[in-house]
């Protein structure tokens, strides 16, 4: 399948060579308190200027995006949905990196530099 569980290789690749952009869509619901949440206040501008954010990542076709098909998408993944992107990651440009340019283009704060997801929180 095209989304594989990490492997040993794909992990060294990963780290040092860039790595083609797979965008990664999936509900999860917001658990006030949780752990891993924060409540992060938005209004219609900032919404909009991050889904804009999220399109221009996608790669379109015929005014749709491109998608991953789910056959290629390890069960583990569950029923997110997987569209090829534009740009690459890199050690030093992680998803997290990528996710915080978005919220900082909507106007909602965050740390300097995001490489681990845990300072993808919004401003403190």
């Amino acid at each position: 399948p095209y989304l594989r569980l990490m492997t040993f290789r794909k992990t060294f690749r990963a780290l040092f060579l860039p790595t083609d952009g797979v965008l990664k869509i999936d509900y999860i619901p917001f658990t006030p308190g949780g752990e891993n949440s924060k409540k992060i206040p938005a209004d219609k501008d900032m919404i909009k200027a991050l889904y804009q954010y999220t399109a221009d990542a996608m790669i379109w076709e015929n005014g749709r995006p491109l998608t991953i098909p789910r056959k290629e998408i390890h069960p583990v993944y569950g029923k997110a949905l997987f569209f090829p992107a534009r740009g690459s990651y890199t050690l030093l440009f992680t998803c997290n990196n990528w996710t915080s340019r978005g919220l900082k283009q909507a106007g909602i704060g965050t740390h300097l530099w995001t490489p681990l997801a845990w300072h993808v929180n919004g401003q403190i």
